[in-house]
Formats: structure tokens, C-alpha cells, sequence
């Protein structure tokens, strides 16, 4: 097998299922591809700085998926009621998103 196609054929990077207390329910958390993240950047910055009332409900819509089905759980039309609610929920989806999909190094760290 060439190097090509053990780089294409390499599992999905893994997701998570995460319990949220707040809303009694347990979604899966899934790592954001790069075209996700550049949708995630346009819709949740202002200018060059982050918007955490845009940001966390970009970051929820794009990597929470029903366990079950697989599908979305949110849609771009929730982002509004997302940023509405008590930070507790949508911080820990966020965070859990930031941190499976790379967000949360620096290049300094990477190496």
C-alpha cells in the first residue's frame, strides 16, 4: 500500500458522546473538518476577533449530531436560541468541539 493510500484510507478521526445535564440529553460531538471550521470562522468572528455569542453556537451547530440517527441536531436557523441559553450547555459542546477538532493548539504546541 502506497503512503497515499494508507493516508486515504486512515479511520475518521473519533467523536465523542457527550452527556449534557442541562438539557437531559446525550449528543455526539463529532471533530469539525476543515471546510466546517473555515464555516464555523466566517460565521462566529466579527472583524478579526472571536464573537463567543456567534462563535460557541457555530462551533454546537456544526459538531453535535444525534447519537441515533447520526444527523444534526441543530440547524443555522438555532443560532440565535443557542446563544440565548445558559452558557453551561452550549459552553461544554463547544469546548468539547474546540478541543476534537484542533482548535484549541497553538502551532508553538503542535510540534
Amino acid at each position: 500500500m502506497s503512503l497515499r493510500e494508507q493516508i486515504l484510507s486512515a479511520p475518521a478521526a473519533a467523536s465523542e458522546q457527550v452527556d449534557v445535564p442541562g438539557w437531559n440529553a446525550t449528543v455526539e460531538v463529532r471533530p469539525l473538518s476543515l471546510k466546517a471550521k473555515a464555516d464555523v470562522y466566517r460565521d462566529g468572528v466579527d472583524g478579526d476577533e472571536p464573537a463567543v455569542e456567534k462563535l460557541y453556537p457555530a462551533l454546537v451547530i456544526a459538531s453535535v449530531f444525534d447519537p441515533v440517527t447520526g444527523k444534526p441536531v441543530f440547524t443555522k436557523a438555532d443560532a440565535e436560541w443557542l446563544a440565548d441559553q445558559p452558557g453551561g450547555a452550549v459552553e461544554l459542546l463547544a469546548q468539547k468541539a474546540l478541543g476534537l477538532s484542533g482548535f484549541t493548539k497553538k502551532p508553538a504546541e503542535e510540534g
